[in-house]
């Protein structure tokens, strides 16, 4: 198993984590936006790098753009974690 495929079976558990931690009332957006990002972490074929990028912004985007409020630490430790495995 190589470096990437540990870095992206971490990220992807996770995001499952996380997913338990959403109320579907309030963060819906959050949750679909979680869910597609990990069809497109599940996704080996495509670069880690590029699409931990996009997990970052879609993330934050989805965050800003709905207002959703009281959103769990974990999200913003999810996107320490992704930040941590980007080249710096």
């Amino acid at each position: 198993m190589n470096f990437d495929h540990q870095k992206r079976i971490t990220l992807l558990a996770d995001m499952k984590f996380i997913l338990g931690k959403l109320d579907s009332r309030n963060q819906q957006p959050l949750i679909d936006t979680l869910i597609e990002s990990i069809e497109i972490l599940e996704d080996s074929s495509k670069e880690l790098v590029p699409s931990i990028s996009t997990t970052i912004s879609k993330i934050e985007r989805c965050i800003s753009e709905n207002e959703i409020k009281n959103v769990p630490n974990e999200v913003s430790d999810l996107i320490k974690s992704c930040t941590a495995f980007l080249p710096k």
